[in-house]
């Protein structure tokens, strides 16, 4: 499995410009994640031809998503707002803080020996989502499909330590 060429190097970079995703001189903007959460790759010089094709498909499609903002008027161009901390295609504020508001309630109810919530957090993704993450940002890298997976599996866990509190009051 060969190296891309400079030409598909080149491509990835013009596209996450058009999809509005790159940061240069960044190697922790959004394209970067895209790649990382597509390829499991986090320099693009080290993507295969196949990885490449994956990339290109997904940023041609952001930007298709993109395009559709674009007004139908030529002449007036409405000023562009600012890109948002989260990019498209990746975990939404709302959804980081509800996957940390089921950690801070799955660790009153299920006390591990005193875990802290953000090292709970970095287990539960590495179990679900089979990601290796830091403690400072692990949700940075997620993507929107992939935190829809987080949350539900750690509503399951959360039903189940509630299930077990009732019983261990109950005296089941």
């Amino acid at each position: 499995m060969a190296a891309i060429t400079k030409e598909q190097i080149k491509r990835v970079y013009s596209l996450g410009a058009g999809a509005d995703i790159l940061d240069r001189g960044n190697k922790e903007d959004d394209l970067h994640a895209l790649v990382y959460n597509h390829t499991g790759k986090i320099s693009v010089r080290e993507l295969t031809s196949e990885e490449f094709q994956i990339v290109e498909r997904e940023l041609l499609r952001l930007m298709r998503m993109g395009n559709r903002r674009v007004p139908l008027k030529r002449d007036r161009v409405p000023h562009r707002e600012k890109a948002s901390e989260a990019s498209a295609g990746m975990m939404t504020e709302k959804q980081k803080a509800y996957a940390w508001r089921l950690i801070y309630r799955l660790c009153e109810l299920d006390d591990r020996a005193g875990t802290p919530p953000g090292e709970r957090m970095c287990g539960a993704i590495r179990r679900i989502l089979e990601i290796d993450v830091g403690t400072k940002d692990p949700m940075k890298w997620i993507t929107f499909e992939a935190g829809g997976k987080l949350i539900e599996q750690l509503k399951r866990y959360v039903r189940s330590a509630e299930s077990r509190a009732k019983a261990k009051e109950g005296g089941y």
